[in-house]
């Protein structure tokens, strides 16, 4: 594997993680506003 491929897949997990943490963060949010609405 050369160094292009290496940095490429690093690209493609980094973006899913941080999609993984952008999604909790909004979810954890919801809960939030949802038991300060209930």
């Amino acid at each position: 594997m050369n160094l292009n491929e290496m940095e490429h897949r690093n690209e493609k997990t980094g973006s899913k993680s941080l999609q993984n943490a952008l999604l909790a963060t909004v979810i954890s949010l919801f809960f939030t506003n949802f038991k300060q609405g209930g």
